[in-house]
This record gives structure tokens, sequence and C-alpha cells, in this order.
């Protein structure tokens, strides 16, 4: 009798696993065509990212992922982006500084770069020119561009003029 018992546990066991195996199977099946992983999610998104579209004049600040999509494969970058990266001194990244984005002298758009330095404006008139200038107390540094560029941007310590 015991013999027989432990048989119908081992079956009961087995069972069980391969219920819980087909299930991890269909969760991750679910989980990849619903857009949590997968490398074809991954190309579905960076699809989603490229095809965006901003009339010109309407300025927004790229996201962090947009930026790092662009920098990837900066052959695809729209003519109506600008995307910078800062470094001060030309050694470390800058972290959240304030940039503003100008044409001519009006400012059109300001914000911070992010934590690897970076910073985007989508919405640009294509083929303009354009002034990124670090707008802070303790960092200086500027460059002129035209839209559909990614450029660096250095920043330089401004000297203490109050010795």
């Amino acid at each position: 009798m015991s013999h027989l018992k432990l048989q119908k546990k081992s079956i009961d066991i087995f069972k069980f696993f391969i219920f819980v195996a087909a299930f991890q199977l269909l969760s991750l099946f679910s989980w990849s065509h619903s857009g949590g992983g997968g490398g074809s999610s991954q190309s579905h998104k960076d699809e989603i990212i490229v095809k965006r579209v901003v009339q010109p004049g309407k300025y927004r600040v790229l996201t962090s992922s947009e930026i790092n999509h662009f920098k990837k494969k900066p052959k695809e970058i729209p003519a109506d982006i600008i995307i910078a990266t800062c470094r001060i001194e030309s050694i470390s990244v800058c972290r959240g500084i304030s940039v503003g984005l100008f044409e001519g002298e009006n400012l059109i758009k300001k914000s911070r770069t992010g934590f690897d330095g970076s910073i985007g404006f989508q919405g640009l008139h294509a083929g303009r020119g354009y002034l990124l200038k670090i707008e802070g107390q303790r960092y200086s540094g500027e460059v002129m561009t035209q839209s559909g560029r990614i450029v660096d941007l250095k920043a330089r310590r401004k000297i203490d003029q109050s010795d």
C-alpha cells in the first residue's frame, strides 16, 4: 500500500511541475508580445520614436530614451531635432546643467541635461541655425549648430570675480 501511495504522490508532483512549466512559458510568450520584452518589441519601440513628428515651432524636450536612440543611430536623426552632449572641460559630463535653445536672440526652450550630460530638442525648423547656451552661475559655454545634428557642448568653469 505504501508503494502505491508513493507512486501516486510522484505522479501528482510531476503533474504540478508540468503545470508550472506551462504557465511560465505562457507568461513569457504573452509578456514578450505585449511590449514587455523580446527583440521585436524593442525594434517596434524604436520605430515609434523615429516616426514621431512634431510641427515646426511646437518645441519640446526629448526624453532620455529618445536621445539614446538617436545617439545609437545618428543617421536616423530627423531634421527637426538637435541633440547636445555637454562635457565640462572635455573631462566629465555635465549633469543637471541648464541649457537654453536660442533662435537668434530669442530663447525658445530651456531644460536641464540628463544623467549622461545630454539634452535634445524637437520641433525645430529644418536647416535653420540655433544656439545652445549653458545658462548657469558656475559654468558657461555655447555652440552654434543647425537642426538635424548631434553636437558637443563644451562647458567651462566661470572664474570667480569676488576675489
